[in-house]
């Protein structure tokens, strides 16, 4: 048979990948492209001993204090830490699309220590009451 035709063809090594079960997990196609108008922005690879304080420093080193009425940082309580990514929800989509570009590929500097990279990326929730809707309903 032609490569095309192999069982295993298009997969890593035959395995077939897994969903994981549980919480639905959000679908890329529903976040906004950067072309878009958005004012949220998920921020990702957050080092997992920062809390909501460091985050807020970030974006006023950055320039964008008082330019966001929102920030959440999900917390794993079994690990006494974040689970890695937050969500931010600025005031208008030019300091959300400032967020993008300057916190991707930034080096987080609240906790000197930490060598991760940050990316900013729209997020699939848009919008103040949007965000505090989903927070409360977790």
């Amino acid at each position: 048979p032609s490569e095309g035709d192999s069982p295993s063809a298009g997969s890593a090594g035959g395995k077939r990948r897994r969903r994981r079960k549980g919480k639905a997990q959000p679908d890329a196609k529903q976040a906004p492209s950067l072309e878009d108008e958005f004012t949220t922005v998920m921020l990702r690879n957050i080092p997992n001993r920062y809390v909501e304080e460091d985050i807020r420093w970030e974006l006023t080193d950055m320039g964008l204090d008082g330019h966001h009425d929102f920030v959440h940082l999900p917390w794993d309580e079994a690990r006494k830490a974040n689970v890695g990514f937050c969500f931010v929800n600025f005031t208008t989509v030019e300091a959300a699309r400032k967020c993008c570009a300057d916190f991707s590929g930034r080096h987080f500097t609240a906790r000197s220590h930490s060598k991760k990279v940050g990316l900013a990326i729209p997020s699939f929730i848009q919008g103040l009451e949007a965000n505090i809707q989903f927070v409360q309903s977790q």
